[in-house]
C-alpha cells in the first residue's frame, strides 16, 4: 500500500509491506512472542523545505495478515 500526505511544507510518501510470519525465516526470540502471525514494516520518505529524511519503522501483530 502506498500513499502521500502534503501539509506544513512537507510532502510525506509512505510505504506499507505486510508479511506473514510463515513466509519469514524464524525470528530470533520468535517463540517467546505468543500469537505473533505478521510482521509489518513501513517506510517513510519526508521531504521538508529542501531537506529529505527515510525512516523504516518495523511492528508486529497477532492479526492476519
Amino acid at each position: 500500500m502506498k500513499c502521500r500526505i502534503k501539509g506544513h511544507h512537507r510532502i510525506e510518501n509512505r510505504q506499507v509491506y505486510i508479511v506473514p510470519v510463515s513466509q519469514l525465516p524464524v525470528l530470533d526470540e520468535q517463540d517467546l512472542w505468543a500469537g505473533l502471525t505478521t510482521v509489518v514494516m513501513l517506510v517513510r520518505s519526508i521531504q521538508h523545505w529542501n531537506q529529505t529524511t527515510h525512516e523504516v519503522q518495523f511492528y508486529i501483530t497477532s492479526h492476519e495478515a
